[in-house]
C-alpha cells in the first residue's frame, strides 16, 4: 500500500513510476523508481517496513549512488528507526480517515534564523514527493552545532538528534550564516576572554609587585629597627664604663664641671698649708706664693724677713 502511494504522489509530480525495478547485474531492486521525462533524473522510494542495520542501509545507499541514483527511505512506523539519521529517510503517518493524505511527520525540517534551530515540519506525503523530484528539498547534512532539536509529543518537551535530513536550499543557506554569525561571536567572546585574562594577569602581576615591594619594605624596616636596637645595646653597654671613668677622673658627664673659679690653685694651697703649719699670722695670710716660687729659706736674712722658720730649721 505504501508503494503504491509513493507511486500515486509520484504521477502527478510530471514523472514516471515503476515498481519494482531490477538493476542489469541484480545488485539491487528498487520499489519505486521515479524517472523524469528526459530520463536524466532518477529517484528511487524505498519503503523499508523490516528491521536493518545502519551499515547495511548505508550500503544499498551507496550502490544506488555509484549509478547516479538518487534514493529516499521511507518508514511507516510509530516510532523513528534508528537509521532515519544516516541516510535520507523520511518516516510517514498513514490517514485515520479515508480521505485524508499521508503525513511525512519527521526527517523534514526547516531552518529558522533568529532562533538558530532547525523545526520539524509536517506537510503532505504528495507535496513532500514533488518536492524532492523538482530538487526544492535536498537531503543534507546537518552542521554539529545544530544537530539538536525540540518537539513537543504528547504534550511533553523531547529532545531529538538529527544528522541528516530534508530541507530546502533556503534553510542550508540560514544555517551557514547563522554559523558564521556564531563564529564571529565565539571569535568576539574568546577575544574578550582573552583580554579579561590579560588584564587580570596584570593586575595580579601588580599585586605580586606591589606584595614585594611592601615586604622589601618590612624588611628594610625591621632590619633598621634592629640596627637601632644593637646600637642603643651597645650605647648602653659603652656608657657605663664611661660614667664610671668619670666618676673616677671627673672627665664624664656626670661628672661635676669645674670652672676657672672653682678649680683650687697650687697658690691658694700652699697659702693654706703655710697658715696651717706657720707661725706668722699676717705675713703669712699676705703670702700666697708656694715653696718652690721662693727664695731660698735657708738663709738667716730670709727667715728674719718672712717671720716664719723653714723646715730645716724646724
Amino acid at each position: 500500500m505504501l508503494k503504491l502511494e509513493m507511486a500515486g504522489a509520484t504521477r502527478p509530480a510530471g514523472w514516471f513510476a515503476t515498481l519494482e525495478v531490477p538493476a542489469e547485474d541484480g545488485s539491487w531492486r528498487a520499489d519505486v523508481m521515479a524517472s523524469s521525462t528526459d530520463g536524466n533524473r532518477r529517484l528511487v522510494w524505498e519503503a523499508q517496513l523490516s528491521p536493518i542495520t545502519v551499515d547495511d542501509i548505508a550500503a544499498r545507499t551507496d550502490r544506488y549512488a555509484k549509478e547516479g541514483i538518487r534514493v529516499c527511505w521511507v518508514y511507516p512506523g510509530a516510532r523513528p528507526p534508528q537509521w532515519i539519521t544516516a541516510v535520507s529517510a523520511v518516516r510517514v503517518r498513514a490517514p485515520q480517515e479515508r480521505n485524508e493524505p499521508w503525513q511525512v511527520d519527521d526527517g523534514l525540517a526547516g531552518f529558522v534564523y533568529r532562533s538558530g534551530r532547525w523545526k520539524f515540519q509536517e506537510e503532505p506525503l504528495e507535496r513532500f514527493v514533488r518536492w524532492a523530484l523538482e530538487e526544492q528539498l535536498v537531503s543534507s547534512e546537518l552542521l554539529p552545532r545544530y544537530r539538536r532539536m525540540y518537539l513537543v509529543v504528547d504534550g511533553e518537551q523531547r529532545r531529538f538528534r538529527r544528522d541528516r535530513w530534508w530541507t530546502s536550499q533556503k534553510s542550508i543557506a540560514d544555517q551557514g550564516r547563522h554559523e558564521v554569525m556564531r563564529q564571529r561571536q565565539d571569535a568576539a567572546r574568546a577575544e574578550r576572554e582573552a583580554r579579561q585574562k590579560e588584564q587580570e594577569e596584570a593586575a595580579e602581576r601588580r599585586r605580586r609587585e606591589v606584595e614585594e615591594q611592601e615586604r622589601a619594605r618590612e624588611a628594610e624596616e625591621a632590619e633598621r629597627r634592629r640596627l637601632e636596637r644593637d646600637v642603643c645595646a651597645l650605647r648602653r653597654r659603652g656608657g657605663g664604663g664611661r660614667r664610671k671613668l668619670s666618676a673616677g677622673s671627673g672627665r664624664g658627664r656626670s661628672a661635676r664641671r669645674v670652672w676657672p673659679g672653682n678649680r683650687p690653685s697650687v697658690r691658694s694651697r700652699s697659702a693654706r698649708t703655710w697658715r696651717r703649719r706657720g707661725r706668722g699670722g699676717a705675713g703669712c695670710r699676705r703670702s700666697s706664693r708656694p715653696s718652690c716660687l721662693l727664695p731660698s729659706l735657708s738663709t738667716p736674712d730670709a727667715s728674719q724677713v718672712f717671720g716664719w722658720r723653714s723646715r730645716r730649721s724646724r
